[in-house]
């Protein structure tokens, strides 16, 4: 895993979060993300998690961008992996950016689970 050095994908997943704590449609999730989060932080909606993958982001946390291999992603170079602190656990969040367009970025959140 390496670390996330190019800053303007960086800055596009950072804008894409920050749409997504404000609309819809910005940030989107794999409905096995989306049923990991509602059975294992009932506490969080998936707005609140992306709040959470903002705040990350915003103070310093690290992302990776991980070049993908696997077949069933054929579409993707690379993914990005969170791992979120989130009260006395670190969630994993694997992500993909279905647009990197400054005008019309959208962020897909495809697995959680904790580390």
């Amino acid at each position: 895993m390496a670390p996330l050095r190019d800053s303007e994908i960086l800055g596009v997943i950072r804008h894409t979060l920050g749409e997504g704590v404000r609309f819809s449609g910005y940030v989107t999730w794999k409905p096995r993300a989306a049923e990991w989060v509602r059975q294992n932080v009932p506490n969080l909606t998936l707005q609140g998690m992306t709040e959470r993958m903002l705040e990350y982001v915003e103070n310093g946390g690290e992302v990776d961008q991980v070049r993908e291999t696997r077949e069933e992603w054929p579409d993707f170079k690379f993914h990005y992996d969170f791992r979120v602190p989130l009260e006395s656990r670190r969630l994993y969040i694997e992500t993909v950016l279905l647009s990197d367009d400054p005008h019309d970025p959208e962020v897909q959140v495809v697995n959680v689970h904790d580390v």
